[in-house]
């Protein structure tokens, strides 16, 4: 594999770049995740409430911060040039500003927003902190999913806020592209698209950026999944741990995965691609 060359933003805009969580009680939040992922936590403090920051040897890979009030639970944003501009998309989509933009850690700003069937993401941008600095390695960021129960809306939603094109995966499972991200990682790193390629994934894959699933129950939501290197037994330690397992690991396209949820109440998937 080539190295990835350090002259390439990690990250262009359109792309999700960070993920956090915001809880009322993010000590026991951090030590949680710290036990189950083997994440190292550090508090930042230049932000107006408590934040920290985990890493993975070395390697920032999310957030924790303190929310005392509106939509807690994980976040993912995504990178942009403008967050007024972001804003103004928002609202004229028919979203809504959850969070205004503000200073967080880094200098960069940050806004949280709630896409009309009610599903919360955030945007980022600026500063010297480009987001997650290891991704798709076990105990770090894999992906994430948009849950609703109108596709078509969502998708046209999200084009009109990031310009993401959506595609039918399999029945119920959409791939979210932003066109031209294949391109910006072939830069970063040669044969990214081939290996893709090599490991059967469909046309437009190294554009992908999340997926969107149809679910007609609960509230539409954007999910987020951890690579582990072990479902079952990450599923075990969340229960050890004081979390719950919400739905027992599975098989599915390809992937072992296991829908879990913290001691406090917030969602989360752990998977393994292909065969142990």
């Amino acid at each position: 594999m080539a190295s990835a060359s350090s002259d390439v933003p990690r990250y262009p805009d359109g792309v999700p770049a960070w993920i956090d969580l915001l809880t009322p009680d993010p000590g026991p939040a951090s030590e949680f995740y710290a036990d189950l992922f083997g994440w190292q936590i550090r508090d930042v403090d230049e932000t107006p409430r408590p934040y920290r920051v985990a890493s993975l040897a070395g390697a920032d890979v999310a957030g924790v911060g303190a929310l005392d009030i509106g939509n807690p639970g994980w976040t993912m944003y995504v990178r942009v040039p403008d967050l007024e501009e972001i804003e103004r998309r928002v609202l004229a989509a028919g979203g809504q500003v959850r969070e205004p933009a503000h200073e967080v850690f880094g200098g960069g700003r940050r806004s949280r927003f709630e896409d009309p069937a009610g599903a919360v993401f955030g945007a980022w941008t600026g500063g010297e902190h480009e987001g997650a600095e290891v991704v798709n390695v076990a105990n770090s960021w894999n992906f994430n999913e948009l849950h609703t129960p109108d596709i078509a809306a969502a998708a046209e939603f999200y084009n009109a806020v990031f310009g993401w094109e959506t595609t039918e995966f399999v029945p119920g499972t959409w791939m979210v592209r932003r066109p031209g991200y294949g391109d910006h990682l072939e830069q970063r790193d040669p044969g990214t698209r081939a290996r893709h390629e090599e490991a059967g994934a469909p046309p437009g894959f190294t554009d992908a950026v999340g997926w969107m699933v149809e679910e007609f129950e609960g509230t539409p939501r954007w999910t987020v999944t951890f690579a582990v290197d072990d479902p079952d037994g990450v599923a075990a330690r969340a229960f050890e741990l004081g979390g719950s397992v919400t739905t027992e690991p599975f098989d599915a396209e390809g992937s072992r995965v296991a829908e879990l949820a913290d001691p406090q109440g917030f969602q989360f998937s752990v998977s393994r691609y292909g065969v142990a």
